[in-house]
Formats: C-alpha cells, sequence, structure tokens
C-alpha cells in the first residue's frame, strides 16, 4: 500500500559509534517513501570533539550545529516521528538529549531496539527494527500503532502527564450514524480515563496536525471508523473538578459532529466499551463524563433539532 500522505522521520543515534546502522536505518526509510529530514547526507567529512561533521560543518560551534539538528523536529508534522537507533540498548549522551527534547515537543519516538542505558517508559510499538518498521509502512501506509501492555495503563497515564506541555488542545466529539430507516444513533465509548464512565471519541492534537484532521486521525485509531468531520460544535476549556484535570495543563477541547458511514467498531486499549445509541438515550440511561454529557446534550438541542 501506498502512503497517502507524508510521513516525515528524524534519525537519531551515536553517529561516531553507528553510522552504517544508521545509513542503513535512512536507507530503508526512504525505500518506504519515509521523508528523512536528517540525516540529510552519508558521507561524513571529518570529525571534531567526538562528534562526526558533514559538509560545511568543519569549524563550527558543535552546539549551534546541535540545535540545528533538533530544529528539524519542528517540520515533522502530526505523522513523523523520531527514530533512535540504538544497537545493544545504547542511546548514549547526546541521543539521550535529543530524546528528551523531542518527547517535550510531543513528538512520537521510535527505537530500533530497547534502550538500556536510560530509565524509560515507551509504548508496545514503539521498539521496532528499521526494516520491520519500513515494510510496515510499505504494507500499511502509517507507523505501527502504539498499545500499552496490560497492567502499565497506570505507567502510560503518568509519562502522559510528565510530558504534557502548558496548555493542551484536543479535538473530539460526536460521531453519528443513520441507518437505512433514518435512525440517527451516536457513537459513546466507556474508558478507564474517566473513571470508567461513558465518553465521546477524541484526543491531543499533534504538533502540526489541524483540529479537524486530529479528530478524523482519532476517530480512525480508537475506533476503527473512518469519518467525516462536519459542523464545529463547541469549543471550551477543561475545569478542574471535572474528573480529568491535569495540574499546571489547560486543557481547551473542539468539538465536532462527524458522520460515519459504517457501525462496525474496532476499540483500541484506550476503551473497554462501545455503544451506539440516539442521543436522548444516551443522556436518560447512561453514565456520562461531565464534558461529553456536555456535548451530548449540546448535540440533541441544536443538531437534531435542525435535522
Amino acid at each position: 500500500m501506498s502512503n497517502s500522505h507524508e510521513i516525515r522521520c528524524l534519525i537519531h543515534g551515536s553517529f561516531r559509534k553507528y553510522w552504517s546502522q544508521i545509513v542503513e536505518a535512512r536507507r530503508l526509510f526512504m525505500g518506504a517513501g519515509i521523508t528523512v529530514l536528517a540525516p540529510s547526507a552519508d558521507v561524513v567529512v571529518g570529525s571534531q570533539d567526538d562528534f562526526i561533521l558533514f559538509a560545511g560543518e568543519a569549524g563550527r560551534d558543535a552546539r549551534q550545529i546541535e540545535l540545528e539538528y533538533l530544529l528539524h523536529l519542528r517540520r515533522l508534522g502530526a505523522d513523523g516521528f523520531s527514530y533512535f537507533v540504538v544497537p545493544d540498548g545504547y542511546l548514549g549522551r547526546t541521543a539521550a538529549y535529543e530524546l528528551g527534547v523531542a518527547l517535550a515537543r510531543g513528538v512520537r519516538c521510535v527505537f530500533s531496539e530497547e534502550p538500556k542505558d536510560l530509565p524509560i517508559w515507551y509504548p508496545r510499538g514503539n521498539v521496532t527494527a528499521p526494516a520491520v518498521l519500513a515494510a510496515h509502512v510499505i504494507r500499511h501506509g502509517r507507523l505501527p500503532r502504539e498499545t500499552t501492555a496490560a497492567g502499565e495503563r497506570p505507567m502510560a497515564d503518568l509519562a502522559s502527564e510528565v510530558t504534557q506541555r502548558g496548555t493542551l488542545v484536543a479535538a473530539g466529539g460526536i460521531i453519528e450514524h443513520i441507518d437505512t430507516r433514518g435512525r440517527r444513533d451516536i457513537l459513546l465509548v466507556r474508558t478507564h480515563k474517566w473513571g470508567d464512565r461513558w465518553s465521546v471519541v477524541g484526543g491531543k492534537v499533534r504538533p502540526g496536525e489541524t483540529v479537524r484532521a486530529a479528530y478524523r486521525r482519532e476517530a480512525l485509531e480508537e475506533t476503527g471508523l473512518r469519518v467525516r468531520v462536519g459542523r464545529h460544535l463547541a469549543t471550551f476549556d477543561q475545569l478542574r473538578g471535572s474528573g480529568y484535570w491535569l495540574r499546571s495543563t489547560h486543557h481547551l477541547f473542539v468539538d465536532f459532529v462527524a458522520r460515519a458511514d459504517s457501525r462496525r467498531v474496532t476499540l483500541n486499549d484506550e476503551a473497554e466499551e462501545h455503544v451506539w445509541l440516539p442521543a436522548g438515550i444516551a443522556l436518560r440511561d447512561l453514565n456520562l463524563e461531565p464534558n461529553a454529557k456536555k456535548i451530548v446534550r449540546l448535540y440533541a438541542q441544536t443538531c437534531l433539532r435542525a435535522a
């Protein structure tokens, strides 16, 4: 399967120790249609203070070269990733620094092998050999999905809170389906994130991603549904005491109404159960988390009356 969108990558690792492996990863990724932003060359022209140099870098301040390399993180986009070549689990000091910057920017970080020289938590699917990752992208047109091992959900939540930035923008809302008889149902999911209450589908907007694109991606990842994002429903702040509040984080939710042509849902590990119901019955019978209740009620009051 060919890529329907560009996937960009930045490769990290000890260039001095593992340059040949980094060049091979670059070759495999480019062969899979992945745009490798850096390193952009595979010819080393020298070394300086234990750092290898490319054309035009001799005599320059290593700190500036490193910062310019990290600036590529801004260009990765919503589907981009940082790839760390770590033979035998060795990351090294410079790559560890780059890993911290990437995580702080919300970039997905994938490793060639399990890192062993620092204590780091990462989702399943983020340890993948270059050839395996390239083959997956060729076949599916996307990276392997991130999943959380059984029993590690508290660790995943803690890792998310540690790397959370001061302002978090999330996209989500109502996914509706209208059958051949005109029955209009909406999709609700029961999730541990809200204390096993019911909520709507949605998630964080990635760097370089629009809110509508984020909602389409979240719907596909969480439910397997391809949706058409329609009218804007509401934008509101997350309030402390609502049940899912993180200290020092400003949440901004942007919710839409989306239409699905199928009711066939395949949940990922973020939810335990799903249901299709008319909005009125959902409000009456389900234990909805506060934000979902607000959105479902607004949908019932505005969209259904206009339908």
